[in-house]
C-alpha cells in the first residue's frame, strides 16, 4: 500500500505522546526539533471540562479516546512539527484493505469487554498491527466514518467493510455552543490510529494537507 501503519510498539508510543499533546505543561524543548519546525505555532486542545476516559485509563497502554476527527488531525499536524514525520489518518478504503488482510477479527467487544476499553496489543491480526477490531472504533479520513467497532458493539456486527458514522450523541452532554472541535464527551468508545506513507511527502505538500484537512 505503500505506508506504514502503527505497529503495536509506535502505536503505544503514539498514546504516550499524546499525552504531551494534550498537556503543554509536560511539553519541554529538549523534544523539539533543531530546525525551522515549531510544535507551539499548532493549537493545542482545550484542557477537558471532564475525565473523557470515563475513568477506564489513559496512560499506560491505554488507547487515546474521546477526540474528534478535527483533533486527530490536529495531532498528526503536531506530531509532524515534533519528528519531521508525516503521519495522518487512514482512508476508510486503506483500513479495509489492511483489515480484509488479518488473520483475526477478535478484539474486545460487547460480549468480552465487561463495558470497557482495554490496553492496547492484546489481538494480533495482520503482522505485527494489533486491535484493528473492537476496543475503541477509529477515525479514517473520511469526516463521518469510522472503521472497526468498539467495546460497546456486537462481534457479529462488526467487520472489515463495516461502516460507522459519527454520531452527535457522542457530544451530547457538551455545554458549549458550538460544541467542542477537539472533545467527544460521551465518546470514550472513539479512538484513531495512524499511517504514514513510505514515501514522504515535502514540507510544502505537507503543509497543504494539512491546510485543506484542518478546517
Amino acid at each position: 500500500m505503500g505506508c506504514h501503519w502503527t505497529t503495536n510498539y509506535l502505536h503505544r508510543f503514539l498514546i504516550s505522546i499524546v499525552v504531551l499533546f494534550k498537556r503543554k505543561e509536560f511539553d519541554s524543548e529538549l523534544s523539539d526539533l533543531n530546525d525551522e519546525y515549531s510544535p507551539d505555532a499548532v493549537t493545542r486542545p482545550t484542557p477537558p471540562y471532564e475525565d473523557m476516559t470515563w475513568g477506564m485509563g489513559s496512560e499506560g497502554g491505554y488507547p487515546a479516546v474521546s477526540m474528534t476527527q478535527q483533533g486527530a488531525l490536529r495531532f498528526c499536524e503536531w506530531l509532524y512539527q515534533k519528528t519531521g514525520r508525516f503521519y495522518r489518518l487512514p482512508t476508510p478504503d486503506e483500513w479495509t484493505h489492511v483489515a480484509n488482510m488479518t488473520s483475526s477479527n477478535e478484539g474486545w467487544f460487547y460480549e468480552n469487554s465487561e463495558d470497557k476499553y482495554h490496553k492496547t496489543g492484546t489481538y494480533q491480526g495482520h503482522e505485527e498491527i494489533y486491535d484493528l477490531f473492537g476496543n475503541v472504533m477509529e477515525w479514517t479520513m473520511d469526516r463521518k466514518v469510522l472503521k472497526g467497532g468498539s467495546y460497546i458493539d456486537d462481534a457479529a456486527d462488526i467487520n472489515a467493510e463495516k461502516i460507522i458514522k459519527y454520531d452527535r450523541k457522542w457530544q451530547q452532554r457538551d455545554p458549549q455552543i458550538p460544541k467542542s472541535i477537539w472533545w467527544l464527551t460521551d465518546g470514550p468508545f472513539v479512538g484513531f490510529r495512524l499511517l504514514s506513507p513510505a514515501d514522504h511527502p515535502s514540507h510544502k505538500e505537507i503543509e497543504e494537507f494539512f491546510a485543506k484537512v484542518i478546517k
